[in-house]
C-alpha cells in the first residue's frame, strides 16, 4: 500500500471519527435542551396550578363575603330548615331569583342538624345555585327547584334542578360552560365536587337536556 492510500484512508478515519464526536455532541446537547424544555414545561405547570388554585380561593372567597354581607343586612330570615346558613342562603338566592324574573320553588322539611362545615356549606350551595342561575338567564319562562331532605346516613340531602337551553348539552363527566371566562366558572362545580368528596358525601349531575339535574348528600 503506497503512502497516498494510507494518507486517504487516515483522512477518511479522521472524518469519520469526526462526524461520530459531532453526532455524540449533538446528542448530548439535544438530550440538556430536552431537559430544559422537561424542566421548565415542569416549572409552567406547576406555575398555572398555583394561579389555579389562587383563583379557586378567590372566586370562593367572594361567595363567603355575599353571604356575610346579607346577614349584615339583613338580620333574621324565615326559618325553613332550621338551619340558619342555609336558610339564609335560601333566602339570599331566592331574592336575587325573583330580582331576575326566574320562578323558584322550595320544598324544605326542619332538620336536626348537619354534618357538615358551614363555611364549606355555604361554598357548596351558592356555586350550585349560581350556576343555575346562570343558565336559568337565558331561555324564557325559566325556573329553579330546590328539594331539602333529611339523610339518614348523611346527614343533609339536597337536589336542584334547573331550566337550560336544550341545544347546549353538558358532559357531566368534563364539565364545559359559556362563559367568556370558563376557567373561573369551572372553578364553582371544581368546589363543589371537591367539598362534597372531602367530606365524605355524593355527587350526581345529569343534562336532561332543557333541565339540569344536581342531587349530593353530604
Amino acid at each position: 500500500m503506497d503512502i497516498v492510500s494510507v494518507l486517504i484512508i487516515l483522512v477518511l478515519m479522521l472524518i469519520i471519527l469526526s462526524q461520530f464526536i459531532q453526532m455524540k455532541r449533538t446528542k448530548e446537547i439535544n438530550e440538556k435542551l430536552r431537559k430544559i424544555v422537561s424542566d421548565s414545561n415542569e416549572q409552567y405547570q406547576g406555575v398555572v396550578e398555583i394561579n389555579k388554585n389562587l383563583k379557586h380561593i378567590r372566586h370562593d372567597i367572594n361567595k363567603q363575603r355575599s353571604i356575610a354581607r346579607d346577614m349584615d343586612e339583613n338580620k333574621s330570615v324565615s326559618s325553613m330548615t332550621g338551619i340558619e346558613v342555609i336558610d339564609r342562603i335560601l333566602h339570599f338566592k331566592g331574592k336575587e331569583m325573583s330580582e331576575k324574573n326566574i320562578n323558584f320553588r322550595v320544598e324544605t322539611i326542619p332538620l336536626e342538624g348537619v354534618n357538615i362545615g358551614h363555611s364549606a356549606l355555604i361554598s357548596i350551595l351558592t356555586n350550585i345555585f349560581d350556576n343555575a342561575i346562570e343558565a336559568c338567564e337565558r331561555i324564557n319562562n325559566p325556573w329553579i327547584s330546590c328539594k331539602v331532605q333529611e339523610d339518614k346516613t348523611y346527614g343533609l340531602h339536597m337536589i336542584v334542578e334547573n331550566t337550560k337551553r336544550s341545544d347546549i348539552m353538558i358532559d357531566v363527566k368534563n364539565i364545559f360552560t359559556t362563559k367568556t371566562d370558563r376557567e373561573l366558572h369551572g372553578y364553582g362545580i371544581t368546589i363543589i365536587k371537591e367539598l362534597v368528596e372531602k367530606n365524605g358525601g355524593e355527587l350526581q349531575m345529569e343534562d336532561k337536556g332543557e333541565v339540569f339535574y344536581l342531587e349530593f348528600k353530604v
